[in-house]
């Protein structure tokens, strides 16, 4: 275990072990002899770093990434690194594919028992669409002084504290920024 945490330290998505040792008796002496209890693996997240690859994810927290090979063995891993093969599907160095539930129908969604299948990016652009709703969430600060124009007009500065942006697209896909 000790061999493998030194080996793997840099290695992308590694996740280290640690022992955890118990007392073995021999008559009624304690503490003689010890006994691996439990080997621990440790899911605390690690340094987010950008790779070479066009699809890098992470992972917050336990789970793993599931990968296929072309034969349909299974395989789990905590390294993000993955690309597109000439036919979209996402897959990692070793060309192992990331596997997932598929969205189908409109609105996409996921249904629960859904079989598990390689995940695909389609190379065609995604059709433009109007934005039809958005939202802001913002916390103001309750110490703030009042504008010093009582009066709120959005072209002058001084009848509000704060602004922010947010973008939304017409019918031809064009963004459009609009600050509020």
């Amino acid at each position: 275990m000790i061999g493998n945490n030194i080996a793997n330290a840099q290695t992308i998505g590694f996740k280290s072990s640690s022992a955890s040792f118990a007392d073995m008796f021999s008559g009624s002496l304690i503490g003689l002899v010890v006994q691996l209890a439990v080997v621990e693996q440790n899911f605390n997240d690690g340094t987010l770093i950008s790779g070479m690859g066009n699809i890098n994810m992470a992972i917050s927290g336990s789970g793993l990434f599931r990968l296929a090979d072309d034969g349909g063995k299974i395989y789990y891993s905590r390294n993000g690194e993955f690309d597109r093969n000439e036919n979209g599907e996402i897959v990692n160095k070793q060309c192992k594919h990331l596997t997932g539930y598929k969205a189908t129908g409109t609105p996409p969604t996921i249904t629960g028992g859904a079989p598990l299948t390689n995940i695909t990016v389609p190379d065609a652009p995604m059709p433009r669409a109007v934005s039809t709703e958005g939202s802001l969430g913002d916390n103001l600060p309750s110490n703030a002084e009042p504008p010093e124009v009582a009066e709120f007009n959005i072209k002058e500065h001084k009848s509000y504290n704060y602004s922010t942006q947010f973008t939304s697209y017409d019918s031809l896909g064009n963004p459009h920024n609009n600050e509020v």
